[in-house]
């Protein structure tokens, strides 16, 4: 089985590394990573099933976790600190369509169902989609702690809906950009921004390509308003931005289970940079909206090109 050790570094310095399973059970993970360290431990309680619904409660994350004492103490991940995570990643208009279960030494990230969208096809894209932003969020709750996220895709092919487990591997000090993205997503919670007009800078721009790449997606910008509006007849959901922000694609090259989860991760890491930056970004189509559009014009995707989400990104603007 192949495990990937995300390294709490910039993104410049990071090298993710393919480890493998000791025979102890547990995951060995990279050179940054020598040792493993638990999240929760086998004394930590039999696991509960925890149904994710759309009340947020992400003031108990305030400033003070991001202290020093905490960035660099040898206690455990709470499964509560991951699961307040997740709660603030954005999400699908219709809900969390995901479950988190306690497991020992992490966290088990469960699809649920998404209501108004079939099980499978273009419905579990859109789980995938959005469990993939919470999982995002979560790897980075782990690195402030003071852990190198070990992340494992889609671990069982008999347990169809066990999207990702996350452990926590061996102290890692961690990077002080991971650790502003991790404090502007407690800032910027689950609430979708709102995008208003004025032109997005190139140095903008290359920050949110970067992050998309940093999670193995591709971004493409459309700045033509002529092809923007073609787009717009095609896919109505973005209609509801106008000609505001920047229109831009987040696609993967292959439209497989894992590429949709890297797909979210990558939407939310644009959420954040964006917001870094002093700029907003917000999801304006998902899988749905694509599909409904039939085959996508060539400015969108093509072969070996799979759109999974259309974001806006821009200047915040006042509700």
């Amino acid at each position: 089985m192949t495990r990937f050790c995300h390294d709490a570094r910039p993104s410049s310095a990071r090298a993710e590394s393919i480890g493998t399973v000791r025979a102890d059970g547990l995951p060995d993970v990279c050179g940054t990573c020598p040792s493993t360290r638990t999240i929760g431990g086998s004394d930590g309680g039999p696991p509960a099933l925890v149904r994710v619904g759309l009340g947020s409660q992400t003031a108990r994350m305030t400033a003070d976790v991001l202290s020093p004492a905490l960035l660099h103490h040898r206690t455990p991940v709470e499964f509560d600190f991951l699961r307040q995570a997740a709660f603030a990643a954005v999400s699908h208009p219709g809900g969390r369509p995901w479950r988190l279960w306690a497991v020992d030494r992490g966290v088990e990230l469960r699809a649920d169902g998404l209501h108004g969208l079939p099980p499978g096809g273009v419905g579990m894209q859109t789980i995938r989609i959005a469990a993939g932003m919470a999982l995002l969020n979560m790897r980075l709750a782990v690195a402030a702690h003071g852990n190198c996220p070990v992340t494992v895709l889609l671990p069982d092919r008999s347990r169809p809906r066990v999207l990702a487990v996350l452990r926590g591997g061996a102290a890692a000090a961690a990077a002080p950009g991971e650790r502003a993205l991790f404090a502007t997503a407690l800032a910027v919670g689950r609430q979708a921004p709102v995008v208003g007009p004025g032109p997005v800078p190139q140095a903008v721009l290359n920050g949110v390509r970067s992050a998309a790449e940093t999670e193995r997606a591709w971004l493409r910008s459309i700045a033509d308003a002529g092809e923007r509006a073609r787009i717009a007849e095609q896919v109505p959901a973005i209609r509801e931005y106008g000609t505001a922000g920047l229109l831009v694609v987040v696609g993967s090259n292959h439209d497989a289970p894992a590429a949709h989860l890297h797909a979210g991760q990558a939407a939310q890491r644009i959420v954040l940079t964006s917001a870094m930056l002093g700029y907003a970004a917000a999801v304006a189509a998902w899988p749905a909206d694509l599909r409904s559009a039939g085959t996508p014009p060539p400015s969108v995707g093509g072969p070996g090109l799979f759109p999974q989400v259309l974001m806006v990104v821009g200047r915040p603007d006042s509700p």
